[in-house]
């Protein structure tokens, strides 16, 4: 299924959408750099995963860099 059929489907503007996406995009990152400042090299997750083994073998730890500067 495509976004547009998603947000059709859903009955959500594309102006909304591209808003929420923004929004959750910025709290990502946000508690990425929290993380990163408080923790050092976290797991570094840009994907979802489908179960806790999947988690497991990719959540390795990330150098600070690669986490700051995506």
């Amino acid at each position: 299924m495509t976004d547009a059929a998603i947000t059709a489907k859903i009955g959500i503007a594309p102006a909304l959408r591209d808003r929420l996406l923004g929004e959750v995009y910025f709290l990502r990152a946000f508690y990425y750099f929290d993380l990163v400042n408080n923790f050092g090299d976290v797991p570094l997750l840009l994907k979802p995963l489908s179960s806790f083994d999947e988690a497991n073998s990719v959540a390795k730890r990330e150098t600070k860099t690669k986490c700051t500067h995506r």
